[in-house]
Order: structure tokens, then sequence, then C-alpha cells
């Protein structure tokens, strides 16, 4: 189980500029985006969990995505490099946090997309998301730095820019996806892994239900996802509902805000 997660205090969280469809400027509540980064904060802690910190930076808004900014194996960390210039700042931030708290840093080619978002494990197997942040290419690298199998999945709707938008691994057995987010191999790959793929409905994906967290036996989701709820208490986890919508303006929500370590 995860005893130790990175988050970014909301302190400036804001939608400023727009790099995906969700992104209006102006949009946000930032006090309530605020009271719903506290809770979700406070939920970690409720389930045992330690919640370490990364100082927020006025000028970054988005840093607040702590998952976005790299892939964590072990104690090493495969660093973002972020195809927008609004965030190329998070990187030097995350990168002294992450070296002063005794991880190995290695950042992929300048040349190679990739945002932290992109990549689960699931069955053994990290899966990257392309097409919109991170570049097939990148999987070849990928594999020498993370010394596991990779395979790239193609993200082909733009709402859905990040993997974890739109693919949610529960454990090594099911994962819940949604199919219009995929090219058609894709979602052959995903059939071939071996697991139980279970489909999310389109309000299910609007809602950011993939954008959950699973911690041992219990997931952190978005308010709202009753039918996903329901068969994820069949399956026997407890399940803690939040809104988070404030943060859904930007393109984030739970699984966005949370990096685990």
């Amino acid at each position: 189980m995860c005893h130790k997660i990175l988050m970014c205090p909301a302190d400036h969280f804001t939608v400023s500029y727009s790099i995906n469809p969700w992104m209006k400027e102006g949009s946000v509540n930032p006090e309530r985006a605020k009271q719903q980064w506290q809770q979700l904060a406070e939920t970690y802690r409720n389930l045992d969990i330690e919640v370490d910190m990364v100082e927020p930076n006025a000028e970054l808004p988005d840093m607040v995505f702590a998952v976005d900014q790299g892939i964590v194996v072990d104690n090493k960390v495969v660093l973002s490099n972020f195809r927008y210039d609004e965030r190329k700042g998070e990187s030097d931030i995350y990168s002294k946090w992450f070296e002063d708290h005794g991880y190995e840093v290695v950042r992929p080619s300048q040349n190679h997309f990739l945002e932290g978002g992109e990549c689960l494990e699931w069955r053994g197997t990290y899966f990257l998301g392309v097409g919109f942040r991170a570049d097939k290419e990148t999987k070849k690298e990928l594999i020498e730095l993370l010394g596991h199998p990779v395979v790239y999945l193609e993200l082909i709707n733009e709402y859905f820019y990040h993997l974890d938008t739109c693919f949610f691994p529960l454990n090594d057995e099911v994962a819940f996806y949604y199919p219009p987010a995929f090219a058609e191999q894709s979602i052959e790959m995903l059939k071939n892994a071996g697991g139980t793929l279970i489909e999310l409905t389109e309000a299910e994906a609007k809602n950011f239900a993939a954008n959950s967290i699973v911690l041992d036996k219990t997931v952190v989701t978005q308010k709202g996802n009753d039918r996903f709820a329901d068969i994820l208490k069949r399956i026997g986890y407890e399940v803690v509902e939040l809104e988070m919508d404030e943060f859904m303006k930007s393109g984030g929500g739970i699984h966005c805000l949370t990096l685990k370590l």
C-alpha cells in the first residue's frame, strides 16, 4: 500500500490560460478550490497516509497537479518534459524537491515529450498515453529508464488528453476505461492485456471517474458517478466521494492532484 503522497497546495490555482478544452480563463472559484483541495488532503490523512508538500509558485497555477510531474518507481523519478511552455517551469521546482528528499531524478530527452499523468501501471506493464502530451518515441526511452515493459496507447479525443482521464487500473485484475478516448488498435491492446476491462459511460468519463485514486481497498473518487461507485463496492472496495469540480474546470481531478511516493 502507498504510505506517502506528494501534493502541492492550491493557493495559486486558477485558469489563466488554455491548453486543453476544459480550460476557460477565469472560471475557477479560488476559495472553493482551496477548500476542495484541503478536503482531499484530509481524506488521505484520515486513511493514515502521510502527505508531503511542494511549495506552490504564484506564476505556475498548474503546479497543483502533482502527478503530472513525473513517474516515480522505487527511489527513481522520471521527470516530465512538458509540451506547453506554460508548464515547463514546474519541472525545476519539483526536481529540486525530489533531489532534496533523496530521489534519483532522471530526465527524458528534451525532444521527447512526457507528462506523468500519461503513464499508468497495470498487470506489470506501464501504459503510456500518446497523442496530445506524450510522444510515441518516448516509449523506447521509458523502457530503459523504468526497467519495465512499456506499451503506448493512442489517445484520440482532446477532452481525454492524459491517460489518467480515461483509464483507471483498479488492481492487477480489473481496470476501467472509456473506449471512445482510444484508437481502435489501442483498445485491442488493452483487451489483450489479460485482465477484466469495465467500460465507463460518457457521463462517468466526463465526470472524471477514471481520475480516481486507489489506496489499498479504498477508492477516492469524484462525486456523482453512482454506477461506478456501486461497481467498486461490489468488488469489495470502500468508496470515498468528494466534490472536486473546481479542478475539473482545468481538466484535472483527484488523481491529477496526487502523486504516490
